[in-house]
């Protein structure tokens, strides 16, 4: 059975606003826990949770706005694509914190040196993607071209695996003398893969029933950093957390 257009961009939007939801409600949950102990880390996941729900967010509203029977009621998609370039930037910050977190964790002695040296990628990667607009299908998704993808992507892939191998890395590191760290490390390092690929799908443009595929990633990805944060009791008990 085919699922016509207009529902798939409706399942779309709302696996983005559940995302954005749970993200806000990590912010409050990662901030009372920043006040707690003032560990810097958690004040990075603080507005790495923040970044994120806005960008959802604002991908939603881009979503939305260019939809073809929104956007020829407005006239024109410049609305949408302010939205759009708008979650670009957010997302941008949070690959950029992502990767900061990932410092704090191996070298806290440079973390701002080499956030600086991420920041600066960011930086040109965000004026090469704003410089070069994105086409818009006609349901409304927008699709980068094939240039512009190979392009970005050699300087983008290093800046999103980094934090993956981060969390890896402390995964197996610990697993021999702390057993439910080095789960919950790995969770949140299967999380961090689920998000990269759907911020990558989602970067180049994805059209049809991979689109609730793949922003399922994010649904999924917002849910398990909410476990690992808040650590409600069947998951300490799962992990044989003390």
């Amino acid at each position: 059975m085919q699922i016509a257009p207009d529902t798939l961009q409706i399942i779309g939007i709302i696996e983005l606003i559940i995302s954005s939801i749970v993200s806000f409600i990590l912010v409050i949950i990662a901030y009372k826990k920043y006040r707690q102990k003032k560990v810097s880390g958690t004040l990075i996941y603080t507005l790495i949770f923040i970044f994120i729900g806005l960008a959802l967010l604002s991908t939603a509203a881009d979503r939305i706005l260019l939809n073809p029977d929104i956007s020829t009621m407005l006239g024109s998609t410049f609305l949408g694509l302010i939205f759009h370039n708008i979650a670009v930037i957010l997302s941008l910050v949070v690959l950029a914190l992502l990767d900061s977190f990932a410092f704090e964790m191996t070298y806290p002695r440079h973390v701002k040196k080499l956030s600086i040296v991420i920041a600066i990628i960011m930086g040109v990667l965000a004026g090469i993607i704003l410089i070069n607009q994105p086409n818009i299908d006609p349901s409304g998704e927008i699709i980068y071209s094939n240039t512009l993808t190979l392009i970005i992507l050699p300087f983008l892939l290093p800046v999103i695996l980094l934090p993956i191998i981060i969390f890896i890395y402390y995964a197996i590191s610990v697993r021999k003398y702390d057993l439910p760290k080095s789960k919950r490390a790995a969770i949140m390092s299967i999380g961090n893969i689920i998000v990269a690929i759907s911020y990558i799908f989602e970067l180049t443009g994805i059209v049809g029933f991979i689109t609730i595929i793949v922003r399922l990633g994010f649904v999924i990805y917002v849910i398990l950093m909410y476990i690992t944060f808040v650590m409600p009791n069947w998951f300490k008990n799962l992990i044989k957390w003390e």
